[in-house]
């Protein structure tokens, strides 16, 4: 019996975290797609995200590749989430161990716990995953490499660059009112350690505004949007589970 409650618990919100982010996630792919029928509605939709994201607009071949890297980080959130309801929904069933019984109310009760202790987890997850940081590292990685293949007369001094390292102290340090920005110099020599090359800095007269997005990015948007779907899903489907459950297990020992 516990591994089919084990089963049905899993099934359930792994059925859940699937159809949401599929969706949600199917609807940014292809508002992108649409965005690489021509160069013009590439640079309207993601140049002022990448500005969001890098605080400065990046070069055409890596704005290209921003749909690209954008969907491989969407994907591998997805996987990261769903994979994430096995080993969780084992140690919280044994921290809110649940009672099949016929009393409706009190086994609701139990499932609400559990249902607040997975979504606290999930949205934790979420939290950390660092989407947009992921994804501005990847296209400063782009422009990084970019850079070295330009002639060296072409290639300019220094560009923006934003690394994990000090994303996660401007996490930790929310109140930071002016957040650093990165400058890495580039002198023709093989990158290969990105933290070396960082210099923060707190030149106002560097900060590019006007072109940049008004209010949340794509991603923190979408992260947003599957965050509040997600919490509205768990609580509006917990009758559903409350119905496999008593199907599985009540209906099956009495015909047992």
């Amino acid at each position: 019996m516990d591994l089919m409650i084990h089963d049905d618990v899993q099934g359930h919100y792994e059925n859940i975290l699937d159809e949401v982010i599929s969706t949600h996630s199917e609807d940014v792919l292809v508002r992108m797609a649409h965005s690489m029928n021509d160069q013009q509605s590439l640079e309207q939709l993601l140049q002022p995200q990448a500005i969001a994201l890098l605080h400065h607009p990046v070069q055409e071949t890596c704005l290209a590749r921003m749909p690209g890297i954008i969907a491989h980080h969407l994907h591998r959130l997805h996987t990261k989430l769903v994979n994430s309801i096995e080993p969780e929904v084992s140690t919280l069933l044994e921290a809110y161990p649940l009672e099949i019984t016929k009393d409706q109310q009190k086994m609701m009760n139990q499932l609400m716990q559990l249902n607040s202790a997975v979504d606290r987890q999930v949205m934790q997850i979420l939290k950390l995953e660092g989407l947009e940081h992921k994804v501005a590292l990847d296209l400063s990685v782009c422009e990084i490499q970019q850079n070295q293949l330009a002639p060296s007369a072409d290639r300019p001094r220094s560009f923006w660059l934003l690394l994990k390292k000090v994303w996660k102290q401007a996490a930790q340090a929310a109140s930071y009112s002016r957040p650093g920005r990165m400058i890495a110099e580039i002198d023709g020599t093989r990158v290969t350690d990105l933290d070396r090359l960082v210099t923060v800095v707190q030149d106002e007269s560097l900060l590019l505004v006007g072109d940049s997005v008004h209010g949340p990015s794509l991603i923190r948007s979408y992260l947003d949007t599957i965050a509040s779907s997600l919490q509205a899903e768990f609580n509006s489907r917990l009758p559903e589970l409350y119905a496999l459950l008593k199907s599985d297990v009540l209906d099956e020992e009495v015909t047992a």
